[in-house]
C-alpha cells in the first residue's frame, strides 16, 4: 500500500489524491502544500496506489431496469403484454420482486430472451440492457 491513492476525476472534483495515512482528500491544486508535498514524494520515485474499481451493481431496482429501456421499447412491451398473458405475468413478477438480478435473474433468463423472440428488442439492446 502506497501512501497516496489516485482519484477519480468527477462532476465535483477534479481528481486528486487520497493521503492514506489520514483520508484527507488532496485536490490536484498546484497551490495547495499537500499537493505540493505529493508532487515532491512522485518525483522521489514513488507510485500512488491506482485508482479504485468500482463494480456496477448487478441487482436493481424495478424502475431502474425500466428505465433502461428506450420509450419506443417501453411502448411496444406495454402493448404486447396487454396481448400477451404470459409477458403480462412476467411483468407482474418482476414488479412484485422490486428488483432486477441482471446477471441471473428470471427477467433475465426467461423474460428478456421472450423479447427478442417477439422482435420487442434486438439482441443488441438485450445485452446492453443487461450490462451491470
Amino acid at each position: 500500500m502506497a501512501d497516496y491513492q489516485l482519484l477519480p476525476t468527477t462532476a465535483l472534483t477534479s481528481g486528486g489524491v487520497l493521503r492514506e495515512s489520514d483520508n484527507a482528500f488532496i485536490p490536484a491544486d498546484p497551490a495547495n502544500v499537500d499537493w505540493q508535498t505529493y508532487q515532491a514524494w512522485l518525483g522521489a520515485g514513488n507510485t500512488p496506489d491506482p485508482l479504485p474499481t468500482v463494480t456496477p451493481p448487478s441487482i436493481i431496482s424495478v424502475q431502474a431496469f425500466w428505465s433502461r429501456f428506450t420509450a419506443t421499447e417501453q411502448g411496444a412491451i406495454q402493448a404486447a403484454a396487454n396481448a400477451s398473458p404470459a409477458l403480462a405475468h412476467a411483468m407482474t413478477f418482476a414488479l412484485a420482486a422490486g428488483q432486477v438480478n441482471l446477471l441471473t435473474g428470471p427477467m433475465v433468463t426467461s423474460w428478456m430472451p421472450a423479447l427478442v423472440t417477439a422482435g420487442l428488442i434486438t439482441a443488441a439492446r438485450k445485452t446492453a440492457i443487461l450490462t451491470p
